[in-house]
């Protein structure tokens, strides 16, 4: 074989492994670093890829995205099941761009997503740092969501969801830390647990339900103070049958325009129903407001209401036995 036969040879060979690198099938386990390149074939400890989003695209579905020291790794649209999880590496921040959302969850019915360990910043000009569409379920534990001009979290899935939060701090932001918003006849499970909604333009957590949807939330061990509109708002515009019931466990609300609120249009029947035990409501304008109908207020007859504005609490909470 001449010359000029090898290097044909050699340049064939080249180009069919560049095409394999670039078609590789989807890794189990992907590493991302500041120090990464996203470049096909990435994603291993010592050539990691360098954002969430490549890692992401080439990840297999119920995959995980390791993150391996401190950087900024982008905005994300999550499409499939998918752990991205930083164990203490230092700060592993999600910036959103203006008017984006930083991360954008549209899976599949079945698919979990879990979060862990991440600073999600909106640089005051990202729309939401959490937009949950679509998916089986999501849990987030050890997040920071911070500075967004919408929502901190915004729960909007059009079919049943499942929901938990640890140790999850969204405060500052210029619309709800927390809004669940079902759509259509979908409804939402949430969980909370040690977390804290603080200093929002509008409500710590938000819940509005429409006019099929079931929501339950506990919250439990958390802190929502400071916010704007109030701690904990209940809401809706629509009528609804629903037995919608929510649970504050262990609950510090405190220094809101309203502790607790809950209301409704003057057409609309509700049937929520509130549950709070152990809980402290304190130096609220007013500890409770509640406009709705159809529905109740239960004290399991151990919280404190102190230091409010209106101090309205025994007079709104009917007082329960402890079950």
């Amino acid at each position: 074989m001449g010359m000029r036969e090898r290097l044909i040879v050699a340049l064939g060979v080249a180009a069919l492994g560049a095409i394999g690198s670039a078609n590789a099938a989807p890794q189990a386990r992907i590493w991302v670093s500041g120090k990464g390149q996203d470049t096909a074939g990435c994603g291993s400890p010592v050539s990691p890829c360098r954002t969430l989003q490549f890692a992401h695209d080439n990840v297999s579905s119920g995959g995980q995205i390791d993150i391996l020291d401190p950087a900024g790794y982008g905005a994300i649209k999550i499409t499939k099941a998918v752990r991205i999880v930083n164990d203490g590496v230092g700060t592993a921040s999600v910036l959103a761009q203006a008017g984006l959302d930083a991360i954008s969850i549209s899976a599949g019915p079945n698919d979990a997503i879990f979060l862990r360990g991440l600073n999600i910043d909106g640089g005051g000009v990202g729309h939401r740092g959490i937009d949950f569409l679509s998916g089986g379920s999501l849990e987030v534990m050890d997040t920071g969501i911070r500075y967004f001009s919408g929502n901190g979290i915004a729960l909007e899935q059009s079919a049943v969801g499942r929901f938990r939060f640890k140790n999850v701090i969204a405060s500052e932001n210029g619309g709800d830390g927390l809004i669940v918003i079902p759509q259509n006849t979908s409804s939402a499970n949430v969980v909370i647990h040690d977390s804290t909604f603080s200093h929002n333009s509008g409500s710590g957590v938000n819940i509005d339900a429409s006019s099929a949807n079931v929501i339950t939330m506990t919250l439990s061990d958390s802190a929502v103070d400071f916010n704007q509109v109030a701690g904990v708002n209940i809401g809706t515009v629509q009528n609804t049958t629903n037995g919608d019931e929510v649970i504050l466990d262990n609950v510090t609300i405190t220094h809101n325009p309203i502790g607790v609120a809950i209301h409704g249009a003057p057409s609309t029947v509700l049937r929520y129903n509130m549950f709070i035990g152990r809980s402290l409501m304190s130096y609220n304008a007013t500890c409770l407001s509640v406009a709705f109908f159809g529905g109740a207020i239960s004290s399991y007859g151990d919280n404190y209401a102190t230091g409010n504005g209106i101090d309205n609490f025994g007079a709104l909470a009917t007082l329960i036995a402890r079950q």
